[in-house]
């Protein structure tokens, strides 16, 4: 995998993609300033193709296994890390199809697969003094 991805270095198709990424993450930025989580799903999910193109085949099954589990329910999903696994991240559409992530992966019975949830803070920090 790491000589696949050391090659595609020597790609001039290869800056033209890290272009591509740093666009992207811009363009997920400006998404969540504007509280739009269809928009941030669908550029995590971008990123995530981009990330693909970058090193082929670095895939876990697993991961592809629940990403096509998950689709109906999430905005947008990408993995982070450095190929085996990683972390899966997915943005429900609602709290409700969360839950029904939570539930398709319980009944799949998919092996070390551990669920975390987040919620995005629309109202940043406060700070109060007595």
């Amino acid at each position: 995998l790491l000589q696949s991805v050391l090659r595609n270095w020597y790609s001039g198709a290869i800056s033209q993609l890290f272009d591509e990424l740093e666009e992207n993450a811009l363009k997920a930025a400006e998404a969540i300033e504007e509280g739009n989580l269809s928009k941030l799903g669908e550029y995590m999910s971008m990123y995530w193709q981009q990330k693909l193109r970058v090193a082929p085949g670095s895939e876990p099954e697993t991961c592809r296994r629940l990403i096509d589990l998950l689709t109906p329910y999430i905005h947008g999903v990408t993995l982070a890390g450095a190929g085996g696994g990683g972390f899966l991240a997915a943005l429900a559409k609602t709290s409700g199809d969360a839950r029904k992530c939570e539930e398709l992966i319980s009944k799949e019975n998919i092996p070390n697969v551990s669920l975390f949830s987040a919620r995005i803070d629309r109202h940043g920090p406060v700070v109060s003094f007595s």
